[in-house]
């Protein structure tokens, strides 16, 4: 079994779980509820963890990510493939913006893609933020991921409350 079929099985393995639970007694979920108060009680707390992770968000976008966007990225190329303790390492070179070449031996490139085979000439984009060493820049989605993550949980955080403040609405305009 490869390194990350474990993982993938185990999440499949507990989503079917929590889907069993959920078809064996549906009746006990906030929004199948028929009491108002519990509705009532369950939008509230989906309303108030929608609220955290939108703050958590905003908080990731811009202290983090936005800054991060700002740091100069160049064109850079593999000049030799280097072994360092065992594990082959591309070093890399690129022009800052005075024109000067810089190279540098890029140590986290394999453990940030650990599935990539690098080889001479390949071209890449380097970040050279100024507090710290360059490195090989990844896409933008790699970057951007904990915050599209967020908003998707905030997203669905917001359609439960959403769902439950509806059913509190049908049960209360009953009575």
């Amino acid at each position: 079994m490869l390194q990350h079929e474990a993982p993938l099985a185990a999440k499949v393995g507990w989503i079917a779980a929590v889907l069993l639970v959920i078809a064996l007694a549906p009746e006990k979920l906030p929004f199948f509820s028929r009491d108002a108060g519990t509705s009532l009680f369950f939008r509230n707390v989906f309303g108030g963890i929608f609220v955290a992770l939108l703050l958590l968000d905003l908080f990731v976008i811009f202290w983090i990510q936005l800054p991060q966007e700002q740091v100069p990225r160049f064109d850079g190329r593999v000049v030799e493939l280097v072994s360092l303790q065992g594990v082959v390492i591309p070093r890399l070179q690129f022009q800052d913006d005075m024109g000067k070449p810089t190279v540098f031996d890029d140590a986290l490139a394999p453990t940030i893609f650990p599935r990539h085979t690098f080889f001479v000439s390949e071209r890449l984009v380097v970040r050279a933020p100024a507090t710290a060493l360059p490195h090989i820049d990844h896409s933008a989605l790699a970057r951007w991921d904990t915050a599209i993550f967020l908003i998707l949980i905030a997203a669905l955080t917001f359609s439960l409350s959403l769902a439950c403040h509806l059913r509190y609405l049908s049960l209360t305009s009953r009575a």
